[in-house]
């Protein structure tokens, strides 16, 4: 089992040389488990802030269990700046499990600005699992940028599961407002506010936010979905939020 309690502030700097084609990878909080849970309780301020030549990778709180549960309750705003000459990928919050299910309580900020030279994939809230669900609860703002070169692509909230199981469940809870921004200049521009997949299990999305997406591809195409549920057994939508695309 992995268990973490953070109260205080953190700052995370990651920089490569500007003469090589390097990668850089900065995480606030990552708690690793392989047969126990993997907890997080956080409050302090995470800062995260990548310049790369090469891939650049950001993580607010990474999550992971691969036979447990993980868990993560988040109060403290998470800021995620990434500059990338090769691929970007940033997460305020990710929780993964191979066979187990996830839970994320947030109440803080998020807010992400990426520009990548190659494709870039954002998302506020990340969970993924291949054999469990999850039990998504956010109050907290998400705000997300996504500018690339090639594809650019952004989900405030994002689910996935392949449990294949009717019985498992997703169930996500938003009153946060939730802003994305995705610019392509040669490529695929997506935007998302929920975006949620099941395959074969049971989903519910329950949204009293405000969800404003604006999408741009300047030679592509360019997508956006306020909220998506798919690949489910069921799903159920309610929503009494605004929701305004571009």
């Amino acid at each position: 089992e992995s268990n973490v309690i953070n109260s205080g502030n953190i700052n995370v700097m990651a920089h490569t040389s500007l003469n090589n084609f390097n990668s850089a990878e900065a995480q606030g909080i990552k708690s690793f488990a392989n047969t126990g849970d993997s907890i997080v309780a956080n409050d302090g301020i995470i800062h995260i802030d990548i310049a790369s030549t090469g891939t650049g990778l950001a993580f607010g709180i990474n999550a992971y269990s691969g036979y447990g549960d993980v868990n993560v309750q988040n109060t403290g705003d998470i800021y995620i700046a990434a500059d990338a000459g090769g691929m970007a990928i940033a997460s305020g919050i990710e929780v993964s499990s191979r066979t187990g299910n996830g839970a994320v309580d947030n109440s803080g900020d998020i807010i992400i600005n990426v520009e990548s030279e190659s494709w870039a994939s954002l998302h506020g809230i990340k969970s993924y699992s291949s054999g469990g669900g999850f039990d998504i609860a956010n109050v907290g703002d998400i705000a997300l940028s996504s500018v690339a070169d090639s594809d650019a692509d952004a989900a405030a909230i994002f689910t996935q599961s392949f449990s294949g199981n009717a019985s498992i469940e997703t169930l996500v809870e938003n009153t946060g407002d939730l802003t994305v921004t995705a610019n392509s200049s040669y490529g695929r521009s997506s935007a998302r506010g929920i975006s949620t997949f099941g395959q074969n299990s049971s989903i519910s999305i329950e949204n009293a936010g405000d969800i404003n997406l604006l999408s741009e591809a300047d030679q592509g195409y360019a997508n956006a979905f306020g909220i998506l549920a798919g690949g489910a057994y069921e799903a159920a939508v309610f929503n009494s939020g605004d929701i305004n695309i571009e």
